[in-house]
């Protein structure tokens, strides 16, 4: 079976500007320029979250969020209460 298209009669040309032309070479060094940039971006993240982690660090004096989750807070409040001299 065959198909056919017919335009009523029109001449179609593609024109494609060379700035808009994307040769293998090209998208190779588009697609390593991209992944340049988002290395960048997850090294540029990763500083920043150390940074932000040292500012808490000494913010609250060296206490992590490990130490203050719901779980260990009745563990440290019972170690300080000890360490006062406190009859239970």
């Amino acid at each position: 079976m065959e198909s056919f298209v017919a335009i009523d009669g029109s001449k179609f040309s593609a024109v494609n500007h060379t700035g808009r032309v994307y040769t293998r070479a090209r998208l190779r060094k588009l697609f390593a320029e991209i992944d340049g940039q988002i290395g960048s971006y997850f090294e540029m993240l990763e500083s920043a979250d150390e940074a932000e982690k040292h500012a808490n660090e000494a913010q609250h004096g060296g206490v992590t969020e490990e130490d203050s989750t719901p779980g260990r807070t009745e563990g440290l409040a019972s170690k300080d209460r000890a360490g006062t001299g406190r009859d239970r």
